[in-house]
């Protein structure tokens, strides 16, 4: 009876696997479960090399179904662009971008001329003879240093650029020794002095800005753009220089007025301001000052009593620096002494070489 059953139920068991066998070939590739595994979690999706972890809603496809998903929500989230103009640079990029794009609509110059090393001598001297006969390349070369942050490179160009009486060298200067900025007004005042002996407008521009203030460092750089002297400078221009290195030479700091004496008697040792600013340097406390004070007196017209005493102390001081001593002597050579003071010149100047 049992043998019965078992071969009646025979033929419903190999129809049953069969049925098995065919729905078992027709199972999609997204309906298998893979090595690699992609989850995703809500709206926080992480990465860990192939694969993406959801916590909330489970769901498993292949490596495949998941670039698609990743691309799919690149394309959806606000976050993510794949357009390249609405990516945000850092800010080191954004400068340098806007520098380039300066140069680049400024007289052709291409953004590779901000050039990050200082010029060899070949190069400088190159370009200081091409110079002389091409005036697009002097205009490529002042946007160069318009924007160039290497200290050495933008002396370079300040010396090339400087013998040139061209306006646009001169506006660039005065930008940027009025810009605010340590580098760049370092920059332009160093173009500065090199146009200003020969120039009116710069002149100007340098005596102006010894009425702007600023720290120690900037008043002296300040007044080194008229380091040297002009034989062009009108009587207003030497009116209010005197005027402002005058007022300097009461500078709190000692190097302001130390070198306020120096530019006065580089410029206009013989006017009654430098005369009087002279003076009150001799008994300056401070040696740096009372040296200034000495060297400019070496060519004083008719020095009056107060220079001639001034000049004897510091020629006796045994104290005092030897090179403002002889300084102090050679002044006095060139004076008119007499009877006390004479002798008193006589015997502070065989004091001195005996040090």
């Amino acid at each position: 009876m049992i043998k019965k059953s078992l071969f009646a139920l025979l033929p419903l068991a190999i129809l049953a696997g069969g049925w098995y066998f065919v729905q078992s070939k027709n199972i999609q590739p997204s309906d298998a479960i893979p090595t690699d595994t992609v989850s995703h979690e809500n709206n926080t999706r992480t990465a860990t090399g192939n694969q993406l972890t959801d916590t909330n809603t489970p769901l498993t496809t292949t490596k495949d179904d998941a670039e698609l998903i990743v691309e799919s929500i690149q394309n959806d989230s606000p976050d993510t662009t794949s357009n390249q103009s609405n990516i945000t640079p850092d800010t080191d990029s954004a400068n340098e971008l806007t520098v380039n794009s300066a140069l680049q609509s400024s007289r052709g110059v291409e953004a590779s001329s901000v050039a990050v090393e200082p010029l060899s001598d070949a190069e400088f001297l190159r370009l200081e003879q091409q110079l002389k006969n091409d005036e697009p390349l002097r205009l490529s070369l002042l946007e160069e240093f318009r924007y160039t942050t290497d200290p050495v490179r933008a002396r370079q160009l300040a010396a090339l650029l400087g013998p040139y009486d061209d306006p646009e060298i001169l506006q660039v200067a005065s930008e940027l020794a009025y810009s605010g900025d340590p580098e760049s007004i370092n920059a332009g005042l160093d173009l500065l002095s090199r146009i200003q002996p020969r120039n009116s407008d710069a002149r100007d521009i340098a005596i102006d800005l010894l009425n702007s203030g600023g720290n120690t460092k900037m008043l002296v750089a300040s007044m080194n753009v008229l380091a040297t002297p002009s034989r062009n400078a009108s009587d207003s221009q030497l009116q209010s220089l005197n005027d402002n290195l005058n007022n300097l030479s009461n500078h709190y700091d000692a190097t302001v007025r130390a070198q306020s004496l120096s530019l006065l008697g580089r410029w206009d040792q013989n006017s009654a301001v430098a005369r009087d600013a002279f003076s009150r340097g001799l008994t300056d406390p401070d040696p740096s000052v009372r040296s200034s004070a000495t060297f400019a007196l070496n060519n004083i017209n008719n020095p009056d009593d107060a220079m001639i005493s001034g000049l004897l102390s510091i020629a006796e001081n045994t104290n005092e620096n030897r090179s403002t001593r002889y300084a102090a002597l050679r002044a006095l050579e060139k004076m008119q002494l007499s009877g006390t003071l004479m002798r008193r010149f006589a015997e502070a100047r065989i004091s001195a070489n005996r040090r």
